[in-house]
């Protein structure tokens, strides 16, 4: 919004609207004191002689000539527009250009003498573009729109109308993989149902079957919470363990921390990093010599839950590398077997299969079957050098003549002597005897062996992703393919109480659109002097009170443009350069006019009306938090409709709302906004010749309101 600055305290006071620095289009409102002169209140505002020795100066409509300035005291209750320009040639030319130029919102409508707020914007696009129109159109729909080049914070609508089909907003169901697609980027809190960052795989341990897995959430960091598969909260299986990264976007080196002394490091920013170097426990959390702490600001810095571990170290849970080495090796008593991994063995696996099980049938009673056992033993050797080290010996029990799967995993540098290149030798041996498989099962192939290379499989900086290991005998059917998790972007978020910018978990627009600037993704971040924080610590107090929250998830190709300004409509805003800055425009009302037209700037006037089909209703899908995330829709319908005998229903797409009343609300303002809809008024553009003036349009009233929420149902 505007500077609005008071000089004096008289009574009898002159507004002034201005734009003080030839080369920015922001502009002040002024009240100065009735009496001065023109000069005398362009000195106010602008200091510096060298800044406003060109200009243009207006009461009303008329243009003051530079002579007079110094001659002409407006009179109490007018309006004086300034606009500074460039010294040289051409001033009132690039005058003209700039405020087309100008991304202004909606303007005070005078009539009459007295001041009428407009709920109307004036978009444009860039000076640039500007020159080239042949012509402006003006759109009277409580909005007036220069031309298209910028559209209104409006939502999308699309060609399918009737009461049959629903509407709803679509979210995975499953996880899956996409290799080379983007990676998800969620702005606010949403319920992700994350892909593969990395192809799962299935292990035996024991006679028990694991599923690993990694999940990539989001473009970080984020927060997580309800962790489910299905609808089950993960809490509630058995023998689960995940490890989570939150996707910072760098781990600045804060020093190191002593556990052993009880206590966390004090007064740390978001993101600080700090290395143990006494082992202990603090606040009931046990760290070793090594481990890493950074500050994620979600809780008091004496507090464990303000502290991640080990984000700037490879998951332990999910390798870089697997590569199994299918086999179907029969491996029978005094003929040991004997394979190769591949290099890079951090750890090791073999699985075996005891095709018909292993069991005793009994001669009496007859066929009752009784536990057995057969013993094997693991060695791994540096590949080539025949220095045998035992890894394991194990007699496998069971009582089933059914197929029974064993597996065992190890890490490769406990065991032996070191081996530079990591990569070994495995010779499995059987030592009890053969089974005869027709009382005594217990015959078994070596049917796999997996080299585990550990790292990051996924090197990119600021994605946060969980890895995870869970049993899947007798708790899931078939690969672990439906976790979820309800996740929130932690953003730098404007805080009026201390007037800072404080890391925290948000849904503000304001905070979203700069998370999206910035975020190390991008190939060029922008930096804090390339955005106008002022303007979004504006607008952050306007979405704020108004409980105007974004919350949605990016999967799709786009562009940042595109992106902003999803998130800008939830905000009733579009994003914009203002004076080459990313800012926004907001749809709100004005105190002062930004720009006028009159006779003495615009001329072969042309009108029309358009009479467009009118919708009974806007139907608008969305995702609803407080009902487990389903997919839902609200109606809004127009006076005199109902669902009985509505017929035309437009479908409205409008991303990032997951809250029923936050949908009614932005139906209602739709209908608002559509009020006057279908006048259009053309004419050329503004001549250079002509003085950069201002004047009033005054646009139809909005006379329809929606129906009253909340809506049955």
């Amino acid at each position: 919004m505007p500077e609005r600055i008071e000089f004096g305290c008289t009574h009898a006071r002159v507004a002034v609207s201005a734009c003080p620095h030839p080369f920015e289009t922001r502009r002040c409102d002024y009240s100065v004191p009735a009496g001065l002169s023109i000069a005398e209140i362009v000195e106010i505002i602008q200091p510096d002689p060298l800044l406003r020795a060109h200009g243009i100066a207006l009461i009303g409509e008329a243009v003051i000539d530079r002579a007079l300035w110094s001659r002409i005291r407006p009179k109490p209750g007018t309006r004086l527009t300034l606009r500074l320009l460039p010294s040289g040639g051409g001033g009132l030319r690039i005058a003209l250009t700039v405020v087309i130029a100008i991304a202004a919102i909606a303007a005070t409508v005078l009539t009459a003498g007295a001041a009428a707020p407009l709920n109307a914007a004036w978009f444009t696009g860039a000076a640039s573009a500007a020159g080239a129109l042949a012509g402006a159109a003006v759109s009277v729909a409580g909005t007036l729109l220069l031309n298209t080049l910028l559209p209104p914070p409006a939502a999308e609508l699309s060609g399918n109308y009737g009461t049959d089909t629903p509407s709803y907003a679509i979210t995975a169901q499953r996880n899956d993989a996409r290799p080379w697609s983007k990676v998800p980027f969620l702005l606010g809190r949403f319920r992700l149902t994350p892909p593969y960052a990395a192809l799962p795989y299935r292990e035996v341990v024991g006679g028990e079957i694991y599923w690993r897995a990694l999940f990539a959430l989001s473009h970080g960091p984020v927060t997580i919470s309800e962790l489910k598969i299905g609808e089950t909260p993960l809490s509630n299986f058995q023998d689960v363990a995940w490890e989570f990264h939150r996707g910072y976007w760098q781990l600045p080196d804060a020093g190191t921390f002593e556990a052993g002394s009880g206590s966390f490091p004090g007064n740390p920013s978001f993101g600080d990093t700090y290395a143990c170097v006494s082992a202990g426990t603090v606040d009931g959390t046990a760290y070793a010599v090594g481990d890493t702490i950074t500050f994620n600001g979600l809780d008091d810095p004496a507090r464990a839950a303000a502290w991640d571990r080990n984000q700037n170290v490879p998951f332990s849970l999910f390798p870089d590398d697997v590569y199994d080495d299918p086999l179907n090796v029969a491996v029978r008593y005094g003929t040991p077997q004997v394979r190769s991994s591949r290099i890079n063995a951090d750890e090791l696996a073999i699985e075996l299969i005891f095709e018909r099980g292993i069991c005793h049938i009994e001669n009496v009673p007859a066929g009752k079957k009784k536990d057995a056992g057969v013993t094997v033993k693991i060695e791994q050797s540096p590949a080539g050098a025949n220095a045998w080290s035992t890894v394991l010996i194990r007699t496998i029990t069971g009582r089933q003549t059914t197929p029974l799967y064993w597996g065992h995993r190890w890490t490769t540098t406990e065991f032996g002597v070191a081996n530079d290149t990591n990569d070994w030798d495995v010779r499995l041996t059987r030592l009890s005897g053969n089974a005869d498989e027709e009382r005594n099962f217990g015959n078994f192939s070596w049917f796999a062996l997996r080299t585990l290379t550990r790292g990051n499989p996924v090197p990119i900086p600021g994605v946060a992703m969980i890895a995870m290991r869970i049993r899947s005998s007798e708790q899931l059917q078939g690969v672990l393919d439906s976790f979820s998790c309800v996740a929130q972007t932690i953003a730098r978020d404007w805080d009026a109480h201390s007037s800072t910018w404080l890391w925290r978990p948000t849904s503000s627009p304001a905070a979203l659109f700069r998370h999206v600037l910035q975020h190390p993704l991008r190939e060029r971040p922008a930096t804090d002097a390339q955005i106008d924080l002022a303007r979004l610590e504006y607008w952050d107090g306007i979405t704020r009170p108004a409980n105007r929250d974004f919350n949605g998830v990016i999967e799709a190709k786009g562009s940042l443009y595109d992106v902003l300004v999803k998130i800008g409509r939830v905000g009733r805003a579009m994003p914009t350069l203002r004076d080459l800055l990313f800012s926004v425009i907001i749809d709100e009302p004005k105190s002062a006019p930004v720009r006028l037209f009159t006779p003495r700037n615009s001329w072969t006037y042309d009108a029309e009306m358009t009479h467009a089909a009118t919708p009974h209703a806007y139907r608008i899908g969305y995702v609803d938090a407080a009902q487990q995330w389903r997919a839902d829709e609200v109606i809004v319908y127009d006076n005199g409709y109902t669902a009985a005998n509505a017929t035309r229903i437009d479908k409205v797409e409008w991303p990032g709302i997951i809250d029923r009343a936050q949908a009614w609300k932005e139906g209602v303002s739709i209908w608002r906004s559509s009020g006057c809809a279908g006048r259009s008024i053309t004419s050329p553009p503004t001549s250079s010749t002509s003085p950069a003036s201002a004047v009033t349009w005054s646009p139809c009233s909005t006379t329809s309101s929606p129906s009253v929420w909340p809506p049955a149902g």
